[in-house]
C-alpha cells in the first residue's frame, strides 16, 4: 500500500518540524554533474526529488528561515546570489504531482516547503 497522502489538505506551509522530518527521510546521490536531493514530503508522505545543478539556475521557494522567525523567499539565478545562510541548505518543496483538497485550480502539490542540508 503507498503511503502518499491524498487527503492531506492543500497548505502553503513551513516549520523547523516540517524541515527535520524531510531531512530524517533525505537521500543525497552526488553525480559529476549534478546532486539530486530525495525525500519523503512531511506533510503528504509522497516520495520528492529535486536536482540542483552546482553553479546552475534556482528559483524562487518560502522557506522557514534558520536564522529568523518569518518566512523568507529566496529567489536567485545563480549559486553566487544565494544568501549565505542558505549556503549549507537546499529549499525544496512538494511536487509530487497530486492534486490536494483545497488546491487552487491547476496546483499540485500540498504545499508544503522545507530545506535539507547539502
Amino acid at each position: 500500500m503507498p503511503d502518499h497522502d491524498l487527503d492531506a489538505r492543500y497548505l502553503l506551509q513551513t516549520s523547523s518540524e516540517i524541515n527535520a522530518e524531510a531531512t530524517r527521510t533525505l537521500v543525497v546521490d552526488r553525480r559529476k554533474d549534478e546532486v539530486i536531493y530525495r525525500v519523503k514530503c512531511p506533510v503528504c508522505r509522497e516520495a520528492v526529488a529535486a536536482v540542483e545543478y552546482p553553479g546552475g539556475t534556482y528559483r524562487a521557494i518560502a522557506v522557514d528561515d534558520p536564522l529568523g522567525d518569518r518566512d523568507t523567499m529566496i529567489t536567485v539565478a545563480s549559486e553566487d546570489e544565494v544568501p549565505d545562510r542558505f549556503k549549507a541548505v537546499v529549499p525544496m518543496a512538494c511536487g509530487c504531482g497530486s492534486m490536494h483538497p483545497k488546491s487552487p485550480e491547476g496546483t499540485t502539490g500540498c504545499g508544503a516547503t522545507w530545506l535539507v542540508p547539502r
